[in-house]
């Protein structure tokens, strides 16, 4: 490959999690990532939002710094007159949308184009709501728009709704692109591990045995499976198939 040769690979634009970074999803994801970083450009960025939750405190240990950082603000708060004190209401229906797209649409213009997205919990349902609103809420014809997912912990919570500019809509809307689903059989959210149900394009679906995070081992039927997901996406794009760095999924 010559110095004015553009390495092949697919680009994948990340969304990290409820009260992290990008920082924190690339160290979250960071086998992941070595598995396929021949054949996939990465490119992690933050939520606009700031967290007002506590953080974790292993990630505080482990160096990350704050702000962490929110796709989506579960409730409004709102402050008492009298005494000041906030509280958060209407906690089944999330917000902030208006600005989370604003900045991943300012990314897909100054660093895309993506072929799909890497999403972790929060950050799949942030994209579920951001794909919504750019195709059937506000249509626009984004050049350089992710159109494939793999989601990694991404919670399908039926009750709750999501605000676009002063409107409430609920869940009723179904995704027809092609994705991944990972989900963990120790997950504290296993029970709402359903998501894949909400995408029409015959979804892919594959356990780990870890909780709530990115795999770092994978048995081999569920590897083919994800490979095979790449190799389809790999072969809309280039017309040929690509090798993988890894016959294992194992870290």
């Amino acid at each position: 490959m010559t110095s004015n040769q553009q390495r092949k690979c697919l680009k994948m634009i990340c969304f990290h999690g409820y009260n992290t970074s990008k920082e924190v999803f690339d160290y979250q994801s960071r086998y992941f990532r070595q598995a396929f970083s021949s054949i996939i450009d990465f490119h992690s960025i933050d939520a606009p939002h700031d967290c007002e939750d506590e953080p974790n405190q292993a990630l505080i240990n482990r160096g990350f710094t704050q702000p962490y950082k929110a796709w989506l603000n579960i409730g409004q708060s709102v402050k008492d007159q009298e005494s000041g004190i906030e509280s958060t209401i209407n906690r089944d229906v999330v917000s902030g949308l208006e600005d989370s797209i604003k900045s991943v649409l300012k990314e897909i213009e100054e660093h895309g184009p993506f072929d799909g997205a890497l999403a972790f919990s929060q950050g799949s349902i942030f994209y579920r709501h951001m794909y919504r609103v750019l195709n059937q809420i506000n249509p626009q014809s984004i050049e350089g728009f992710p159109n494939f997912l793999i989601s990694v912990g991404g919670p399908y919570f039926p009750y709750m709704k999501f605000n676009y500019q002063g409107r409430d809509f609920k869940q009723d809307y179904t995704l027809p692109i092609d994705s991944l689903h990972i989900y963990g059989e120790r997950d504290e959210y296993k029970a709402f591990m359903t998501v894949h149900k909400l995408f029409s394009n015959t979804p892919d679906v594959i356990w780990h045995e870890d909780g709530h995070q990115f795999p770092r081992k994978l048995e081999q039927k569920e590897y083919e499976i994800l490979k095979g997901f790449i190799i389809k996406q790999w072969r809309l794009k280039y017309d040929e198939d690509c090798v993988f760095e890894y016959d294992q999924f194992n870290f």
